[in-house]
């Protein structure tokens, strides 16, 4: 409800991640007002929320890269039907099990340099689909 109540005076400031900083501060917000709520059963805010709050705080890097992985899942779900499923076979053991590229072109019979070429291509579709999504 927050959100919605706030996003039509959201103006972006055209930095990667300023709608998902502006999501965070709203999240650490109705916390605090929940928590103040609360106030008569003696408990205080949690530590998280401070933390949350920091932009370098190390809870707060891995809201972004929670994000961040999220995200390329869904785009990966989204981009895997535009390829064939021997070249997805092989992206997915290369980039995604982290396989050396002998052991993947021996598993997908194909050449070391063809499990090059299909990793760069699906990575061109995912670059593409993710757009400005996600910072560099």
């Amino acid at each position: 409800m927050a959100v919605r109540q706030g996003l039509p005076a959201f103006s972006h400031n055209g930095r990667p991640g300023a709608f998902r900083a502006w999501l965070r501060t709203i999240l650490v917000r109705q916390a605090r007002l929940f928590w103040r709520s609360r106030e008569r059963q003696a408990e205080a805010a949690p530590d998280w929320l401070d933390q949350l709050e920091d932009p370098a705080s190390e809870l707060s890097r891995q809201w972004e890269q929670e994000h961040n992985q999220q995200l390329v899942r869904r785009l990966l779900g989204v981009i895997q039907g535009d390829f064939k499923a021997d070249v997805w076979e092989a992206f997915r053991l290369l980039v995604l099990e982290d396989l050396p590229a002998a052991e993947v072109a021996r598993r997908c019979g194909k050449s070391e340099n063809a499990v090059y070429v299909i990793k760069s291509r699906v990575l061109a579709r995912l670059r593409q689909e993710l757009g400005d999504l996600v910072e560099s």
